[in-house]
């Protein structure tokens, strides 16, 4: 991980710095109130993150998940962040900081903020340090041509990672898209098929816009790279891969953050499902 600035580097330091993350509790009133932080969060880690847990903590944020639950009780917040209101918000927060939080609908925003705002004033929303968007090429634009995952990722104002996933159905241009359901025998799909040009591609998201999020040091592009493409009733068909236009994505990033004189790295990473990432996932 690189950093730009100092209050970069603090931001990095995840909660130990008082003027970026403060604790509005009584120590009085936690489990273990002798012990420093970095002792009380070993525990926490413990607890949230057991040792036989395989790879990073990921949670799937979904207000259909467990039943519904309201966005003060969701499902994978470990019990000990009931116990009191002190423990709640310290253990709730170190819970948010090493969590990667992955999102796939735009409604499910709007429960994910209901659950941070049970921290005192803005505590819960600068915890979040990792954001995983599952669908964010299916959902681009959304109010006043920004796009609704971006503007979240600037309330998480320690968000220092996110994750974009793209699919290479949604990288195709309009035509192209239609070429499954064409049954003309003679169309030569090879010359018809293509994909959006880059333009498009941050048009449509409004990807411009992530360079106003300051914290963000590190964007990985998840991509499903591949599809086989043919019409309907032939035998014979196209293989369409998106890993050009996506490398030319992710410079286009690279270049965006140093026109700011920022060093954020971007991070092709090719990926075998084109929906959920099942690995490591817990539910909200």
């Amino acid at each position: 991980m690189s950093y730009t600035n100092f209050r970069g580097l603090l931001t990095a330091l995840d909660g130990y710095i008082d003027e970026l993350s403060p604790y509005t509790v009584d120590l009085n009133n936690t489990l273990f109130p002798r012990l420093p932080l970095e002792l009380r969060e070993l525990i926490y880690r413990y607890i949230a993150h057991p040792p036989h847990q395989r790879g990073p903590r990921r949670t799937y944020v979904s207000r259909h998940a467990g039943g519904a639950l309201p966005p003060w009780r969701p499902l994978w917040l470990p019990t000990i962040c009931s116990v009191n209101w002190a423990t709640w918000i310290e253990a709730g927060l170190y819970v948010i900081r090493s969590t990667e939080f992955e999102i796939m609908y735009p409604d499910n925003l709007d429960y994910f903020a209901k659950f941070l705002d049970t921290f005192p004033g803005e505590q819960g929303w600068t915890a979040v340090r990792r954001l995983y968007f599952t669908l964010f090429d299916r959902n681009g634009v959304f109010h006043a041509k920004r796009n609704g995952y971006i503007d979240f990722m600037h309330r998480c104002t320690g968000l220092t990672e996110v994750t974009l996933k793209f699919n290479v159905r949604k990288l195709l241009d309009k035509q192209t898209v239609l070429l499954p359901y064409v049954a003309l025998a003679h169309m030569n799909i090879s010359q018809s098929a293509g994909f959006l040009t880059l333009d498009e591609v941050t048009a449509m998201h409004g990807l411009e816009a992530i360079f106003e999020v300051s914290s963000l040091n590190k964007v990985y592009i998840d991509v499903f790279p591949r599809i086989y493409l043919h019409a309907e009733g032939l035998a014979d068909g196209v293989l369409m891969d998106g890993m050009e236009l996506i490398e030319e994505l992710a410079e286009w990033m690279r270049e965006g953050f140093r026109r700011r004189g920022r060093s954020a790295a971007v991070v092709v990473r090719e990926v075998r499902t084109e929906g959920l990432t099942w690995d490591s996932l817990w539910f909200i």
